[in-house]
C-alpha cells in the first residue's frame, strides 16, 4: 500500500476539451482525505488464492475486445480472459462482485477495512499531482514510458487497433509491477492509467446524476476509470479523467484502498 495524504485538486475534463467525453466534464474542486492505495493491481495469483480459500465461483462469461470486435464470449474469466498471462499478471475479466468479494475475504482474513476507491481517490491518485490528462503530460505518446497502453506492437497483432505511436514491449498484459511508475508528487504506484485492465470503483451510479448516459443510470451500475481493457487503451482513453460504466464482467482489474487517519501507521 501507498499512503496518499489528502488533499483538494480539480477533478474532470475542462469544457474546452476537445478529447474528453460529456461526461467527464465540467472540470470541479473536490476534496479528498488521506487514504492508502494498492500500490500494484491485484494479480492473478492473489485472485487465485482467494478463489481456492473461499471456494469463489466468478462464472465463466466475460466482455472482451478480440479480433477487433467487443462482446460478451463464453468460456472467459479471470484464468482465462482471451490472451496470454502469468500468474503476476493482474487478474482480468473480473466484475465489481468478484472485487468485492475478494475484498471482504481479505478483511476477514486480515482484519483490516480495506474498500475499492471511490471516483474522487482513483483520479486524484492517478494525476500523481497533475493538472494534465495524462500525469506525465499532455503528448498521448509519452504512454509507453508509464503505462502499458495499445501501442505498436499491439497493433502488429490486431490491425484494427488505433495505437499510441510508441511501444511499451508488451502485446497484452504486462506483470503488476514493472517498471512503470506515477509519480504522484508525495509517492508511487504502478500503472495508473494502463496495463489493459481499468479500475472498477465503488461508487453506483445514481439515476440523476448529471453527465452520466441515461442507459448507465443505476444502482447496480458501477463506474470504471483507468482507460479500458488493454485492446481499447487507446489515446484518447488512458487518460486519469476517462470515465466509463458498466453492471457487467468486463476485461477488468483493480486495486484496494483503506483509508488513513491521525497517527496512521502503517500497513
Amino acid at each position: 500500500m501507498v499512503a496518499i495524504p489528502g488533499g483538494v485538486y480539480l477533478m474532470g475534463s475542462p469544457v474546452t476539451d476537445q478529447e474528453g467525453q460529456d461526461y467527464e466534464k465540467p472540470r470541479h474542486e473536490v476534496k479528498v482525505s488521506g487514504f492508502a492505495i494498492g500500490k500494484y493491481e491485484i494479480s492473478k495469483s492473489q485472485f487465485a488464492a482467494f478463489v481456492e480459500a473461499a471456494n469463489y465461483n466468478p462464472g465463466n462469461e466475460c466482455w472482451t475486445m478480440e479480433a477487433g470486435k467487443g462482446e460478451m464470449r463464453s468460456n472467459r474469466n479471470w484464468s482465462a480472459p482471451g490472451y496470454p498471462q502469468d500468474s503476476d499478471h493482474p487478474a482480468t475479466c473480473v466484475s465489481v462482485d468478484d472485487a468485492e468479494a475478494y475484498i471482504k475475504w481479505l478483511n476477514q482474513k486480515t482484519g483490516k477495512h480495506y474498500r475499492l476507491p471511490t471516483e474522487a481517490e482513483w483520479e486524484y491518485a492517478a494525476r500523481g499531482g497533475s493538472a494534465a490528462a495524462r500525469f506525465w503530460g499532455d503528448n498521448p505518446d509519452g504512454a509507453c514510458k508509464y503505462a502499458n497502453v495499445a501501442d505498436l506492437s499491439l497493433q502488429k497483432a490486431d490491425s484494427k487497433v488505433i495505437p499510441h505511436n510508441c511501444e511499451d514491449g508488451y502485446v497484452f498484459t504486462a506483470p503488476v509491477a514493472v517498471t512503470r511508475l506515477t509519480r504522484l508528487g508525495f509517492t508511487t504506484c504502478w500503472e495508473m492509467s494502463g496495463n489493459g485492465p481499468a479500475v472498477r470503483i465503488a461508487d453506483t451510479v445514481p439515476a440523476k446524476r448529471k453527465n452520466v448516459p441515461a442507459c448507465y443510470r443505476g444502482a447496480s451500475t458501477a463506474a470504471v476509470r483507468g482507460s479500458i481493457p488493454r485492446t481499447m487503451s487507446v489515446p484518447p482513453l488512458a487518460t486519469a479523467i476517462f470515465r466509463h460504466f458498466g453492471s457487467i464482467t468486463w476485461d477488468f482489474a483493480w486495486r484496494a484502498i483503506i483509508e488513513l487517519y491521525p497517527g496512521w501507521p502503517g500497513i
